[in-house]
């Protein structure tokens, strides 16, 4: 799941759209209105993801000052519990176990922002701050990421979230792992400055000329195709939240298509 709000503000999202609007109220060619509809649904998509995204953030920050005041009120004299910062160059033994069983983690999500890729865990990790730090880790090698978390959130009990090969290389001494009260947030330095199309590479289809994370364009395919690919693959990997912001996102924006097309 993607999210690219560059340096636009949600203000700035809002008065695109309503501009669009307007100028779809002023053409009567179809050309121009197909264009206009597909610039609101690819404008419309971003101001819900920067809506979710900044909701999300709120909420998080929310808990860990609750969750600081409570551990000063009841601990004083232990340090609050904060984000832990885990440098992936860290001097400390990497979890390898890989006669255990592991649940998949197949809820997260991803943003990148100029060299910088962050993926987030928040699905199935409630807790997880409160966690014994020895048995959380992360290993970043230049093409993947590979996180285990052992005994949680019971005894006996292990999570993964494996991904690799990732669509870009990486540099594995400047990622860095990041456990928060409920959630985990994997930092990923880019190796270079490419835009990343997708948090993993794709395996190239036989035949074509492309790399594997180009979009192929067809002759006469729609304008709107691409923006439909991406929305697709945002719903297929997105949690429920995503999966739910982008289903509202559309069914507004395909009303407002219908509403301009009369």
């Amino acid at each position: 799941m993607q999210f690219v709000s560059g340096t636009n503000t949600i203000e700035d999202y809002e008065g695109d759209l309503a501009d669009l609007r307007r100028f779809l109220t002023l053409t009567d060619r179809e050309r121009t209105k197909r264009f206009l509809n597909n610039e609101i649904c690819r404008v419309d998509c971003q101001l819900n993801m920067l809506k979710f995204k900044k909701a999300q953030e709120e909420k998080e920050a929310a808990k860990e000052a609750i969750s600081m005041q409570q551990q000063e009120e009841v601990h004083a004299e232990k340090e609050p519990q904060v984000k832990e910062e885990v440098g992936a160059a860290e001097d400390k033994s990497i979890i390898k176990k890989e006669h255990l069983v592991y649940e998949q983690l197949s809820k997260y999500g991803w943003e990148q922002e100029g060299d910088l890729v962050k993926v987030y865990v928040t699905s199935g990790v409630d807790g997880i701050g409160k966690h014994d730090k020895q048995q959380i880790d992360c290993e970043f090698t230049d093409t993947s990421i590979d996180l285990r978390l052992l005994h949680f959130p019971v005894a006996g009990k292990h999570l993964r979230l494996k991904l690799g090969p990732l669509n870009g290389l990486i540099e594995p001494g400047a990622c860095k792992l990041k456990v928060k009260s409920n959630s985990i947030t994997l930092e990923l330095k880019k190796a270079g400055k490419q835009w990343w199309s997708d948090i993993k590479q794709k395996a190239k289809k036989e035949g074509a000329g492309a790399s594997p994370s180009a979009p192929i364009e067809k002759a006469g395919e729609d304008p709107g195709a691409s923006l439909m690919n991406m929305m697709k693959d945002l719903y297929e990997n997105g949690d429920d939240d995503m999966k739910r912001t982008i289903a509202e996102s559309w069914t507004k924006s395909q009303k407002d298509k219908a509403m301009g097309l009369k």
